[in-house]
Order: C-alpha cells, then sequence, then structure tokens
C-alpha cells in the first residue's frame, strides 16, 4: 500500500513539472543612432494586470537578452540604460508561444533627443533689471477689448473686481 502511494505522489509531481513548462521571451537590444548593440540594458517583464515583476535580466555583450516566464499573458517589457530613453511596449504570451521573439529593438540616445528645441513667443516678456516689459500683441483678446480685458491675461498681473488697478502677484 505505502508503495501504491508513493507511486502516485511521484505521478502527480511530474505531471505538475510537465505541465508548467517555461516559455521564453528573447531580443536584440540596438542603438538607432549609431547601430550598435547596446550592452547591459536592464530589462524587466512586467505582468500588466498588477504591475508586479515577473523577470529581470541585461543585455549581453552583443545586446541579447532572455527571460523566462511560466504563466500566459499580457505584459509590458521595460528596457532601461543610462545613455538611452526608456522602452516601454505592450506584449502578449499566449499558450500557444514557447519562445517568443521580439526581435531588434532600437533605443533613441538622449543626447540625441535633446539635440532640437524651438522656442515660441520667447519675445512676449522681458526682464530688464527691475522691470517687466510685456509685448502686448503676444497675448490675445477680443478685438476692440479694453486695458483691463488684457491685464486679466497678462502672467503675472491680477485685476481686482472692481478692476480699477492691477494687483502684482508673486509666484
Amino acid at each position: 500500500m505505502q508503495k501504491f502511494f508513493l507511486t502516485m505522489f511521484v505521478v502527480c509531481f511530474s505531471c505538475i513539472t510537465v505541465f508548467s513548462q517555461n516559455k521564453t521571451v528573447t531580443g536584440t537590444v540596438r542603438d538607432t543612432f549609431n547601430v550598435k548593440s547596446v550592452v547591459f540594458a536592464s530589462v524587466s517583464l512586467i505582468r500588466k494586470s498588477d504591475s508586479i515583476l515577473i523577470s529581470h535580466t541585461r543585455s549581453n555583450q552583443q545586446g541579447q537578452f532572455t527571460m523566462n516566464v511560466k504563466d500566459t499573458g499580457k505584459y509590458i517589457i521595460l528596457i532601461a540604460h543610462g545613455s538611452f530613453a526608456d522602452y516601454v511596449d505592450d506584449i502578449e504570451i499566449t499558450s500557444a508561444d514557447t519562445k517568443k521573439e521580439l526581435g531588434a529593438i532600437g533605443l533613441f540616445q538622449r543626447s540625441q533627443m535633446l539635440k532640437e528645441v524651438i522656442v515660441k513667443n520667447a519675445a512676449s516678456i522681458k526682464i530688464k533689471g527691475d522691470t517687466l516689459e510685456y509685448l502686448a500683441d503676444s497675448f490675445k483678446v477680443k478685438q476692440g477689448a479694453m486695458v483691463e480685458d488684457l491685464l486679466k491675461v497678462l502672467p503675472g498681473i491680477q485685476v481686482n473686481k472692481k478692476a480699477k488697478s492691477p494687483q502684482w502677484v508673486r509666484r
């Protein structure tokens, strides 16, 4: 009788390990500007439903990574590196996937992202010593509006209810 229970116990646990096969998620992290592999990028797999970290690894010398996942479902992949902008994407692992290949994932350099800056309406307010100069036509008001309507839209100025005198607001 003991042999029967022992045999049933071994068979049950061997079936559990057969059904819980791991699925793998693989990919390659590349630099889009220099077209090189990104070494030691942090790759995290987060469950989408409750934001729990499922797996974490780093890319190797060729920029490749491999992670094991036990469950199917929807996940968020987060790839981070100090020199690059973070990459975030949604992936879904189904029961048919034994190996989920993400392919080449391109990261953008932070220095290239901040290369160009466009400044609009820079001359609408000028500070000269202790004086503020506003360029009135930079602020939109209705055609034929009164001066108090213009004062209401100028930043740093507050008009009281009687609209007799503006008050400066320090922020």
